[in-house]
């Protein structure tokens, strides 16, 4: 009898079996309902990630824009002073080379100058010397009582004062050569410097003077009256050129002048 009552089916009421579907179906709905949730949360935990990623990349990019710019300015920095400094080379090797040029040209003013007055001096020196004490008693003594310029090869008819004149100028002349020719020799032993222009500076000032008192000596000369068979024409030729041995001397005053440079105590031409 037992065995019979378990052997039976169980029997479930309609309205059980309904409740227990929709309990089914209320399950599956939150179910449902919780993988939706996931799903929401899921997409926005995407979506944050997304938007992370692109913050990221968009600072990596900043990142990266900056450091170029920073980059770049750096070259450009270096390349400016990269030229700046090229070009300050280059500036300094023109200065250098002008320096040098003024330098050679300096040594050439100062070499000319004292070459030209050491050579005035031995040309004026002698032909003081000559006139001095070179007559002799035989062409005094011809001569009586006129001036002679023995360098001229001829007489000259002076006046007394005139005479004297003549005499002085021949003596100061010689010492005047003297001088110059000391000067001349001092700048030319001279390595350079401002002493080696100071004397050529002296030097051509003596020789200027120098050609001064020939130049009065042969215009004394070329004033006086002559023999009628002397030609006046070598004294008149020798007067200018006293005057063309001054234009020299002023060409060497400006030369020296325009040579000058730093190192010698004054500017650049």
């Amino acid at each position: 009898m037992d065995e019979d009552n378990l052997k039976m089916p169980l029997l479930v009421s309609p309205l059980d079996s309904e409740n227990l579907v929709i309990a089914r179906l209320k399950d599956i709905i939150k179910e449902n309902e919780l993988l939706l949730g996931l799903l929401e949360e899921i997409k926005k935990k995407e979506l944050h990630l997304a938007e992370i990623k692109k913050k990221k990349k968009k600072l990596h990019l900043a990142e990266i824009k900056k450091k170029k710019k920073l980059l770049l300015a750096d070259i450009k920095k270096t390349e400016e002073l990269l030229l700046a400094d090229i070009k300050k080379k280059e500036l300094l090797r023109e200065v250098e080379d002008k320096k040098k040029k003024q330098r050679f040209l300096s040594f050439l003013a100062v070499l000319a100058a004292s070459l030209w007055t050491l050579l005035s001096a031995c040309l004026l020196g002698g032909f003081s010397a000559y006139n001095i004490f070179g007559q002799s008693t035989s062409q005094q003594e011809s001569c009586a009582d006129v001036a002679q310029c023995s360098e001229c090869k001829t007489c000259y008819l002076l006046t007394s004062a005139a005479a004297d004149e003549v005499v002085a100028i021949l003596y100061r002349l010689l010492c005047c050569s003297v001088l110059q020719a000391a000067a001349a020799l001092l700048a030319l032993l001279l390595a350079g410097g401002r002493r080696c222009r100071v004397l050529a500076y002296a030097a051509v000032a003596a020789t200027t003077i120098g050609h001064c008192m020939h130049g009065r000596l042969r215009y004394l000369l070329l004033a006086a009256a002559a023999y009628p068979e002397d030609d006046r024409t070598i004294p008149g030729v020798r007067l200018g050129l006293a005057i063309l041995d001054l234009v020299v001397d002023l060409l060497c005053f400006l030369f020296l002048i325009l040579t000058r440079d730093d190192e010698d105590g004054g500017k650049k031409a």
